[in-house]
């Protein structure tokens, strides 16, 4: 009796798991339907849209503005009918391998195997219908009088039979087909492999039969392509050139380098603004505080922009590097902000380069304010032509920065002299325009430069870097060095020490004065500046020993 008060074990966990399996095959054969539309409507698109592209073309053939590409065109016209007759193949081949009704394709299902979807509805009823069966007449029997409990008995012995063979058949079913359908896929997947096949090897084979065409085609739309970018490039100069000259008739506003007004800066608390009297003095921004003067940042080495996202008008940052400090000031009126910013800007550049009254080009593309330099060279350059130099190489141009690089105010006097006299030293030849290629650019720097193409040669080099150490000349003492004169000829290398400058010692520094060379009487430089009283040399030769 215990074996009809409730289900075996075993039959229930076998048929869960039956039914994860049927669920598991019949969740793959919807998938490979789905694919399988999709591939089908795909290509159905695609064909339609290969034929609207071949008709266009046909119309275009007999266009006379077009006559000149008429051989491409019908090249293209032979390829769109190959590829149109392959993906209907394609189309037609996926119509043949799939077994399963998928909509589209109208094939009939094996008349082998059955519809998996409905044996599995129709044997998960019946269950149903047994288990509610079985518990029904289970509460039945329980009530009733025992002495009439055999015919009860009889039919809920006949249910769970029922129920059994039910399980049964549905574990017959499963063990046959399941296997049969895994291989069925993978027959799919080979037919479906085996028709993009095929389509590649006809593609492949009509593009061996054109490649010639191709090729031609490929060549002309090259030098069309080029053509196009050269017509370009000359529409982007005259554009240029015209911007260039309405620029001459724009007014540019004039600025003080000195600069002092009311600014409104935070105060103890974040929220909080006041407006106090600022004025620049020593590369300070300092403000008055009730007659006190309170330093605010340093502008050495500092940069002033104008804050575009902040939450109040007229409002700029000055971030300084050495101390690192940023501050956000507010201006009375957009052009109090323009005059703060180009002053403070103004300070930077003096503090770190000490010129004051000349505005500053650069040597080789004439831009205004540049903030790099060639120490070797003696030359002010712009942001694009210093990345220029570097690709010379740090033998030929060793460049620094301005703002960023600390260099020694020696060094800044005699880049300064030198840059101002840069055109009688190199010469200038043909400067490319700005608005030059950066091909050109580079051709004119290295001509300049590495090959000294302009430079204005002394007849006796060594003669005039003598007298030029004597006239305390470095322009002159350049310009021969230039023109072949060597620093370890006629004891200049000593001469300078005893009756040059600190200037005339430092450009024979660059070029490659060894600074603990002996002359013929063992005496170093050092010593021999020492000897002639030549302190400012003494103290900068011992700077450059002890760095």
């Amino acid at each position: 009796m215990s074996y009809f008060k409730e289900d075996s074990p075993f039959f229930r966990d076998s048929l869960k798991q039956y039914e994860e399996s049927l669920l598991e095959l019949t969740g793959t054969f919807k998938i490979w339907s789905d694919k399988a539309a999709i591939a089908h409507n795909k290509g159905e698109e695609y064909c339609k849209a290969l034929r609207e592209f071949y008709n266009s073309i046909e119309e275009k053939i007999h266009c006379e503005a077009l006559s000149t590409y008429k051989v491409f065109l019908q090249h293209i016209s032979e390829i769109m009918q190959t590829v149109v007759a392959c993906n209907e193949g394609i189309v037609y081949s996926l119509s043949q391998v799939f077994p399963v009704e998928l909509g589209p394709f109208n094939t009939t299902v094996n008349s082998e195997l059955p519809p998996l979807k409905k044996i599995y509805e129709k044997l998960q009823k019946d269950v149903e219908m047994v288990k509610a069966q079985t518990i029904t007449y289970k509460k039945a029997y329980a009530k009733k009088n025992p002495k009439n409990t055999e015919e009860h008995f009889l039919r809920l012995h006949n249910l769970e039979k029922q129920y059994e063979l039910l399980r049964f058949d549905l574990y017959n079913f499963l063990s046959n087909h399941s296997f049969t359908g895994q291989l069925l896929a993978v027959e799919q997947l080979l037919a479906l492999i085996y028709s993009i096949w095929s389509f590649t090897n006809i593609s492949q084979e009509q593009y061996k039969s054109k490649e010639k065409d191709l090729n031609k085609i490929a060549e002309r739309v090259a030098q069309s392509r080029k053509g196009l970018a050269t017509m370009q490039e000359s529409l982007r100069k005259e554009r240029e050139v015209e911007e260039m000259k309405i620029n001459m008739f724009t007014k540019i506003p004039q600025y003080k380098d000195e600069k002092s007004g009311y600014l409104w800066k935070h105060g103890n608390l974040i929220t909080e603004w006041k407006r106090r009297f600022f004025y620049i003095k020593n590369s300070q921004l300092i403000y008055l505080r009730e007659e006190e003067q309170v330093p605010y940042i340093a502008l050495t080495m500092s940069k002033a922009y104008e804050s575009k996202d902040h939450e109040n008008l007229f409002a700029f940052e000055i971030v300084s590097v050495s101390p690192q400090k940023k501050v956000v000031l507010l201006a009375e009126s957009d052009a109090e902000m323009k005059e703060w910013i180009y002053a403070i800007k103004k300070c930077s550049e003096q503090g770190l380069l000490g010129y004051t009254e000349n505005e500053y080009t650069c040597a080789d593309c004439l831009a205004s304010n540049p903030d790099w330099c060639s120490l070797n060279l003696g030359v002010l350059l712009c942001t694009n032509c210093s990345g220029i130099h570097r690709s010379l190489g740090s033998h030929l141009s060793k460049i620094k920065s301005l703002q960023l690089d600390i260099i020694d105010p020696v060094q800044k006097e005699l880049l300064l002299e030198l840059h101002n006299n840069h055109q009688n030293i190199w010469g200038e030849g043909f400067r490319p325009p700005r608005y030059s290629s950066v091909e050109d650019k580079e051709e004119y720097i290295r001509g300049k430069y590495q090959h000294k193409s302009w430079i204005i040669k002394v007849e006796n080099p060594a003669q005039a870097l003598v007298a030029g150490i004597k006239e305390k000349n470095v322009c002159k003492m350049f310009q021969a060095l230039l023109s072949g004169a060597k620093v370890n000829e006629n004891g200049v290398l000593h001469l300078s020490a005893k009756v040059g400058s600190v200037k005339t010692v430092a450009l024979l520094i660059n070029a490659g004065w060894e600074i603990e060379a002996k002359n013929s009487e063992a005496f170093t430089p050092l010593e021999i500046a020492l000897l002639a009283n030549q302190n400012e040399i003494v103290e900068y030769i011992v700077k450059l020993i002890n760095s």
